[in-house]
């Protein structure tokens, strides 16, 4: 599997699957995606807790909602994807979602959720706070035809303010091929 890394200026690594791991080449699978684009709330992973929240816990929910919120200002604002509507179908995820302790280990639920919407991909992310210095914001975007993991990526930032959010949203927006 060849991965691709980069390192800038604003602190952030950026880590792009070139081979997904199921072996699609995700040049290629670029090539052929088009049609509608659900994208799940993401979730947030957190390491802070230990016995109960960590300070700024609150500030940290708030800014995982909003990565998603962005995603779909993009997807709308592009030409590749025509972007699903999720809030008809809450009721639904919340089903899938009911005794898992985080949604995006369960592939098939998310493949599921994205059928019931209607959509022919599906974008799940996670947020994963390891410290108050290191985040880590966590994509992966599956066919829902196929249930194949079409194209994924992770990107680290250093700090935990809204500025370091924006500027690790702005780089998934920009690098994540989804025809932004």
């Amino acid at each position: 599997m060849s991965v691709k890394c980069r390192l800038l200026n604003l602190g952030l690594v950026w880590v792009l699957l070139s081979v997904s791991p199921l072996g699609i080449d995700t040049a290629t699978a670029q090539a052929e995606v088009g049609g509608s684009l659900v994208v799940l709330d993401f979730e947030l992973k957190d390491d802070m807790k230990y016995g109960g929240h960590a300070p700024g816990h609150e500030d940290v929910l708030r800014r995982t909602r909003a990565l998603a919120d962005g995603i779909r200002r993009a997807v709308a604002a592009g030409l590749r994807y025509k972007l699903v509507d999720a809030e008809p179908f809450a009721e639904k995820f919340a089903e899938l979602a009911d005794g898992q302790a985080h949604l995006h280990t369960c592939q098939s639920c998310i493949v599921e959720f994205g059928s019931v919407a209607g959509a022919d991909y599906v974008l799940t992310g996670w947020v994963q706070r390891v410290s108050n210095l290191i985040i880590n914001f966590n994509v992966k975007i599956y066919d829902v035809r196929s249930g194949q993991l079409v194209d994924g990526g992770s990107i680290d930032i250093r700090g935990n303010t809204d500025k370091t959010w924006q500027d690790g949203l702005g780089y998934i927006v920009k690098h994540l091929p989804l025809g932004f």
